[in-house]
């Protein structure tokens, strides 16, 4: 057990640049579609909750 940490951080040293490179991937693509994730529902306005895969607009919840 005492081995087993000094081995997962060498490994994150060995792969730092290309742990950083995905990181900075992922966080470009979220702000880059965050247009087209979160919606933001003006006052006055209504919305409703779709789910894809789970049977589709959710018409008996009302949100405030």
């Amino acid at each position: 057990m005492s081995e087993f940490y000094p081995k997962i951080r060498q490994k994150i040293r060995n792969n730092l640049s290309q742990i950083a490179a995905v990181i900075l991937m992922f966080l470009f693509m979220f702000f880059y579609l965050y247009n087209h994730i979160v919606y933001t529902i003006q006052s006055g306005e209504g919305g409703v909750k779709y789910l894809r895969f789970f049977g589709g607009t959710v018409v008996d919840k009302v949100y405030p």
